[in-house]
């Protein structure tokens, strides 16, 4: 039997409330799932966003000084893609206070990615804006989940 009640239930809670349901709305795990579940699989959506983030970031072109961006925002993504693995593990282990530190810490990276850009003087693509944001917002979904849980 769905549980889509719960899902709604859950994310009136959250600031972003459409983005919240659109995230599990598609995701049949949703359906049954319970709340430590919803925050685990807004984690492991977030990132599977970082993985595909440092793929795209390995087709990024350029000189010395992109080469030493594409580095330094891989090393961030990389480090977001971790804490989120943690996150995941605190989860299951019911450690609401680690899962939350992991997700946190997460929602900073693509920061951290845009202003080597912009120390650099370079434009930030479009794209990886796009993506970052995505990724951001599902931390933030993720994280909100788990403060209800503490």
């Amino acid at each position: 039997m769905a549980n889509i009640d719960l899902v709604i239930k859950t994310c009136d809670s959250i600031e972003d409330k459409p983005f919240c349901i659109v995230t599990f709305a598609y995701d049949p795990r949703s359906l049954a799932a319970d709340v430590p579940d919803l925050a685990r699989i807004g984690a492991e959506y977030a990132s599977s966003n970082a993985t595909g983030i440092i793929d795209h970031l390995s087709q990024l072109g350029g000189d010395a000084v992109m080469a030493e961006i594409r580095n330094g925002c891989r090393v961030a993504y990389s480090d977001a893609v971790k804490g989120l693995g943690d996150t995941i593990r605190y989860l299951d282990s019911k450690d609401y206070d680690k899962a939350a530190a992991g997700v946190g810490g997460a929602v900073e990276k693509p920061s951290a990615c845009e202003k080597l850009f912009h120390d650099k003087g370079q434009e930030y693509p479009p794209e990886l804006a796009h993506w970052a944001e995505i990724m951001q917002s599902l931390c933030r979904v993720s994280n909100e989940i788990i403060v209800l849980l503490q």
